[in-house]
């Protein structure tokens, strides 16, 4: 990367494989200056590469199809796949309603066969093919005649894409059963920046202030009372069926009704706030550090390209 991003921040991880990770970053010096764009690392059996867009992105999404591809969902509502080497572009919804500078969209998940992306106002779409993206807000789309606070999806999961789970602003949870959403009565009113949807019916989101709820039957929610830290919560992961927990600060392991903080063990403290983990490893990706583990107790520090 070099001389395009000689000092950059991460953004962002997603896990394809144990030996195929992709991490987005953004250029410091070009993000001073408010200019759109983001550079999508792949690590792959230890080797980097990379390519860049003209777009911030939100998150990314692996599509497996013929070839394999990755989705990098700009907040402005503007889709580029990565198809290696080619690239296209798509367009989420290019009506007045759609995504842009006052709705921009803030999570990327995929459940299924699908991609799911959300975002302010509630605005939420699932992705049906190549530069096929269709909205299934009704209901909780809040448009701008209506808006008289700040509401909006920070974070989707789910169990299925029947029993999708979305949270965000004013503490909000709300239920997507496949036909229609349904509000949760949510114990607190910080903005909720991460939800995972664990094992059996158990369901964790966590926020602003370190906030952490739980709802073991995926209905009712309570608030996880810990003293651990008051720091923001931006990361959440199931691992080894254990949740985990990131702050810029610091990871977390969930133990029941408290929060165990996680000791990396490196020769330096490392950056945290992303994580992700899939095929037997857990991510870890701060402003400046990534780190891997393969049991949550032995971490491996990565290097990056800067």
């Amino acid at each position: 990367m070099g001389s395009d991003f000689p000092e950059s921040t991460y953004t962002g991880v997603l896990i394809h494989k144990r030996n195929h990770v992709y991490i987005s970053c953004i250029s410091d010096a070009l993000a001073d200056q408010g200019v759109d764009h983001a550079a999508i690392l792949r690590w792959m059996d230890g080797s980097w590469a990379h390519r860049t867009t003209d777009v911030s992105i939100c998150g990314m999404s692996v599509v497996q199809g013929a070839r394999l591809s990755l989705l990098n969902v700009g907040v402005n509502g503007k889709v580029v796949e990565f198809t290696f080497p080619g690239e296209n572009t798509e367009f989420i919804d290019r009506s007045e309603d759609g995504p842009g500078e006052l709705v921009p969209l803030k999570c990327v998940r995929t459940l299924g066969n699908h991609v799911y992306t959300a975002g302010m106002a509630r605005r939420l779409y699932r992705r049906e093919g190549p530069d096929n993206w269709v909205a299934i807000d009704d209901g909780v789309y809040v448009p701008r005649s209506k808006r008289d606070r700040g509401v909006g999806f920070q974070a989707i999961d789910g169990f299925s894409e029947d029993a999708l789970y979305a949270v965000g602003h004013g503490g909000e949870i709300w239920r997507f059963d496949g036909q229609g959403w349904e509000q949760q009565s949510s114990p607190t009113t910080s903005a909720l920046t991460c939800v995972t949807c664990a094992h059996g019916t158990a369901v964790y989101a966590a926020g602003l202030g370190g906030v952490v709820l739980r709802s073991a039957d995926g209905v009712a929610w309570e608030a996880i009372d810990h003293s651990a830290t008051e720091d923001d919560f931006w990361g959440m992961t199931l691992f080894q069926d254990h949740v985990y927990l990131a702050t810029s600060n610091g990871i977390y392991l969930v133990d029941e009704d408290d929060l165990i903080p996680v000791e990396m063990n490196l020769s330096r403290v490392l950056t945290t706030a992303y994580l992700d983990s899939r095929d037997g490893v857990m991510w870890s990706v701060g402003k400046k550090d990534m780190a891997f583990t393969e049991d949550g107790v032995t971490w491996t520090e990565v290097s990056g390209l800067f």
